[in-house]
């Protein structure tokens, strides 16, 4: 009997971790979409690691996450943010749906599957093992 396996920390998890003896794929997905907050079309890079032998495999189970409610959303929203803080009209976009409500759901309309399967710094291209770990370099590589 196989056992179940462990949860792991948020801090410390990794594909391998999360998966353990099951086989896996991580790619760099780019999701298209429109902006709850502005209407607009937009896009987020994102690495999705999903159990998969092959990348037909992969191409599959990408399309179940991606049209399961709620699985990418925190994705997309986050991206929204940061695209809208860099154009500084986030927090008056934010005021305004408040008032006046959202665009629509905030959900992929396009998803594309690239080759790269390294967490890789945009500067420098060093691949890291952690999103964690490209996020410190990232804050430090000029």
């Amino acid at each position: 009997m196989k056992t179940p396996n462990k949860p792991v920390p948020l801090a410390g998890r990794t594909p391998k971790s999360v998966f353990q003896d099951t086989p896996y794929i991580r790619r760099l997905c780019r999701l298209d979409y429109q902006c709850r907050l502005c209407g607009g079309e937009h896009f987020a890079e994102s690495y999705i690691s999903l159990p998969a032998e092959n990348l037909d495999d992969y191409a599959a189970g990408l399309k179940r996450f991606v049209s399961e409610p709620g699985s990418i959303r925190q994705v997309i929203a986050n991206a929204a943010r940061v695209l809208h803080e860099e154009k500084g009209d986030f927090n008056r976009l934010l005021r305004k749906a408040k008032t006046d409500g959202f665009y629509g759901d905030e959900a992929a309309v396009k998803v594309a599957l690239t080759s790269e399967s390294e967490y890789t710094c945009d500067s420098c291209q060093q691949t890291f093992e952690t999103v964690k770990l490209l996020r410190s370099h990232a804050a430090k590589c000029a």
